[in-house]
C-alpha cells in the first residue's frame, strides 16, 4: 500500500473542479484570512528526530498508523537548509517527490506547496524535483495553493517565479500586503521570498523617495516585525546611492529615522541585519548620524545657553564637519538640557543622547560633546568646558557612544599604576575659548583641521 493510499482512506473523496463563481471567490478569499491553511513548523529541537522517525518507516514500510501531521512536519525538517543535500537522505527526499507527485490529499499537497516555498533554491536539485511533481497536481491544489496559482501563472517554474513575485512588488504601493492579498500568508518567510526579496532590490530606483518609501513598507510594514533576512542586502542597496553625495535633507531624514526604527542604531544597538553590511555604507550613515546629534546638540543648547561664546563654538564644530573632519560624534546632556532633549525630540525621534551626570557644583550644568577627530577623541563642552584633546588612539579617552559621563572625571587628571610606578591619565591638552583659539587648533593639529 503506498503512503497516498493510506491518506486517501482518512479523506473526503474528491470533486471535478469548477469554476468558481465571483461571489464564491470573495467568501473564499474572507475564509482563507480569518482561517489561513495551517502550516506545520516543527521546531528546531525535533527536526532531526521526525526526519529520522520518517526514514525508519520508509525503510520499514511501516504507514499502518502514520499521521498526516506527521508527514507534513517531517517534510518540513527533511528539505530545511540542513537536510536537504544529505546524502544519506536522498532516497527519502525521492519517495517525497513520487508522494507530491501522486497523492491527492489537499492537507498534504497544500503542506507540500509550502514546502516549496520554504525550501526554494533557485538552480537547486530539491527545488526543481518539488516543481515538477507538483505542477502534475494543479487541479487538486485548495484553498491558498488555488489562490497562488492564479496569482503566478508562472508559479511552479522555479526559474521565473522569484522575478514575477518581485515584479508584482516593483508594481505595488505597499509589497507586504500586495503579497498577503495574492496568497502567500507570511511575505517575510525565507526560500521564495527571500529570492524575490533580491530581485526586489534590483527593480527598484533608490534615489528616488517613492522606491525608497515602497522598500520601507516592505521591509518593515506596519503592525509587523521589520524583515531579518536578506535586511543587510537591503540597507547596502538604501546607502549604495549615497557613497560620494548627500541625498536631499528630506530622503536623508526619511533613511536615518526608518533605518534606526528598523534595525536600531549602528552606534549603540545594531541589530544582526548591520553585521553583513560594508564598511563603506555603515559610514555613510554614521557621518549623517554624527551629522544629526551635532546639531541637535547645538540647537538644544542654543535655547539653554545665553553666551555668545556658544554660537562660535557651533560655528566651528560645524565647519569641521562639513569638511569631512569629524567621523563620529555623541552628545551627553546635563540635566536641563537632557528634559529640553526628550521635549524637543520631534523629529528626531529615534536620535538617541547619553547624559552628564556630575553632581560637582561647578560641572553639574555642563553638556558635552565627544567626538572622533582623525585619529584622536576631542571632547567640547559649554560654559567654562575647554577643549579637552587627547593623544592618538588613546585608550584612556572617553569612549563614543556611552549613556553616562561624568564631566568632572574628564576634567580630573588621574593616575594608573604601570609596573612599579604611576602614569597620568588625561588629554594631552586643554585649551580654552580665548582669543583667537580655533587659530590655534587649526596650527597645532593640522593633520586634524
Amino acid at each position: 500500500m503506498r503512503l497516498s493510499e493510506v491518506f486517501a482512506q482518512r479523506i473526503e473523496p474528491t470533486s471535478v473542479v469548477l469554476p468558481a463563481p465571483k461571489r464564491l471567490e470573495t467568501a473564499v478569499d474572507h475564509v482563507l484570512k480569518r482561517w489561513p491553511d495551517v502550516f506545520a513548523e516543527p521546531s528546531e529541537n525535533d527536526r532531526e528526530t521526525l526526519v529520522a522517525e520518517l526514514k525508519r518507516r520508509l525503510d520499514d514500510w511501516s504507514w499502518s498508523d502514520a499521521k498526516i501531521s506527521f508527514v507534513n512536519q517531517a517534510a518540513v525538517a527533511l528539505f530545511d537548509r540542513e537536510r536537504r543535500s544529505r546524502a544519506d537522505l536522498e532516497h527519502v527526499r525521492k519517495f517525497f517527490y513520487e508522494e507530491a507527485a501522486t497523492n491527492r490529499s489537499r492537507t498534504f499537497l497544500g503542506n507540500a506547496v509550502q514546502v516549496y516555498i520554504g525550501s526554494f533554491v533557485k538552480g537547486a536539485v530539491h527545488t526543481r524535483r518539488l516543481s515538477e511533481a507538483l505542477t502534475n497536481q494543479i487541479p487538486h491544489l485548495s484553498g491558498r495553493s488555488r489562490k497562488l496559482m492564479k496569482s503566478f501563472p508562472a508559479f511552479f517554474d522555479s526559474n521565473r517565479i522569484a522575478m514575477e513575485v518581485a515584479a508584482r512588488m516593483k508594481d505595488a504601493e505597499r509589497p507586504f500586503q500586495e503579497l498577503k492579498s495574492l496568497g502567500f500568508n507570511k511575505p517575510h518567510a525565507p526560500g521564495l521570498l527571500d529570492h524575490a526579496h533580491l530581485e526586489f532590490l534590483e527593480k527598484l530606483d533608490l534615489r528616488t523617495h517613492t522606491d525608497i518609501e515602497k522598500l520601507f513598507h516592505w521591509l518593515h510594514p506596519d503592525g509587523q516585525l521589520a524583515k531579518q533576512s536578506g535586511a543587510s542586502e537591503a540597507i547596502e542597496a538604501l546607502l549604495a546611492p549615497w557613497l560620494d553625495e548627500d541625498p536631499q535633507e528630506d530622503v536623508k531624514r526619511f533613511l536615518i529615522d526608518h533605518l534606526t526604527e528598523s534595525y536600531g542604531d549602528i552606534r549603540i544597538n545594531p541589530g544582526s541585519a548591520w553585521i553583513n553590511v560594508s564598511e563603506q555604507a555603515k559610514q555613510v550613515l554614521l557621518r549623517w548620524l554624527t551629522g544629526e546629534s551635532m546639531r541637535f546638540l547645538f540647537d538644544v543648547l542654543t535655547d539653554t545657553q545665553d553666551s555668545h561664546m556658544w554660537s562660535e563654538r557651533r560655528r566651528f564644530w560645524m565647519d569641521q564637519y562639513d569638511r569631512g573632519n569629524i567621523s563620529a560624534a555623541w552628545v551627553a546632556f546635563d540635566p536641563r538640557g537632557h528634559k529640553l532633549a526628550r521635549k524637543n525630540l520631534g523629529r528626531e525621534k529615534n536620535l538617541p543622547f547619553g547624559r552628564q551626570v556630575s553632581h560637582a557644583s561647578d560641572d553639574g550644568n555642563k553638556s558635552l560633546l565627544i567626538m572622533k577627530v582623525g585619529q584622536r577623541i576631542i571632547v567640547e563642552g559649554t560654559y567654562n568646558f575647554k577643549v579637552h584633546i587627547y593623544a592618538k588612539n588613546d585608550p584612556e579617552a572617553p569612549k563614543l557612544y556611552q549613556p553616562n559621563y561624568d564631566c568632572a572625571d574628564i576634567r580630573r587628571d588621574r593616575r594608573k599604576r604601570v609596573g612599579s610606578g604611576f602614569v597620568k591619565i588625561g588629554p594631552e591638552e586643554r585649551k580654552m575659548h580665548l582669543g583667537d583659539w580655533q587659530g590655534y587648533l587649526r596650527s597645532r593639529y593640522p593633520e586634524m583641521f
